[in-house]
C-alpha cells in the first residue's frame, strides 16, 4: 500500500511593502540634506562616493517617507481576453447595435460583413 499527505491549503495573496510618496514630508526631507556636508562625500573612489550617496538618501528616505503595505490584486478579467480580443468584441457589439437601430437592406447588409469579419478575428 502507497499513502503520502498532500497540502491543500491556500496560499496567502502576496504581500511586498512600497513607499507612499504622495504623504512624504518634503520639506523636512529637503532640511535634512541642506544640513549634510556635501564636501565631506566627494573624497574616494567612484562606487565609494555612490554608496554613500545612495545611503544617505536612503536613510532619509525611510526617515520621512511612509511605508505602506499591498496586497497582489486579482484579475479581474480573464486570462485570454487581450487587446484584439476586447477590440472584436467592441466591433461585434456595434455591428450588432447597427441591425438593431437600421432600416434599410443596404445598412444591413453592410454589418453583416463587419460581423463576419469580427468573427474571423476571433478566431485568430
Amino acid at each position: 500500500m502507497i499513502s503520502w499527505a498532500v497540502d491543500i491549503t491556500r496560499k496567502d495573496a502576496k504581500q511586498w511593502r512600497t513607499f507612499n510618496y504622495n504623504k512624504g514630508r518634503y520639506d523636512d526631507i529637503r532640511q535634512e540634506l541642506m544640513k549634510v556636508k556635501w564636501s565631506e562625500y566627494l573624497h574616494g573612489d567612484t562606487e565609494n562616493r555612490r554608496q554613500q550617496f545612495k545611503h544617505v538618501i536612503y536613510t532619509v528616505q525611510t526617515k520621512y517617507i511612509p511605508v505602506i503595505t499591498t496586497k497582489k490584486q486579482k484579475s479581474k478579467k480573464a486570462i485570454w481576453i487581450n487587446r484584439k480580443a476586447t477590440k472584436a468584441v467592441a466591433k461585434k457589439e456595434e455591428s450588432i447595435r447597427n441591425i438593431k437601430t437600421s432600416t434599410t437592406q443596404q445598412s444591413g447588409h453592410k454589418t453583416k460583413k463587419q460581423r463576419r469579419n469580427c468573427i474571423v478575428l476571433e478566431g485568430n
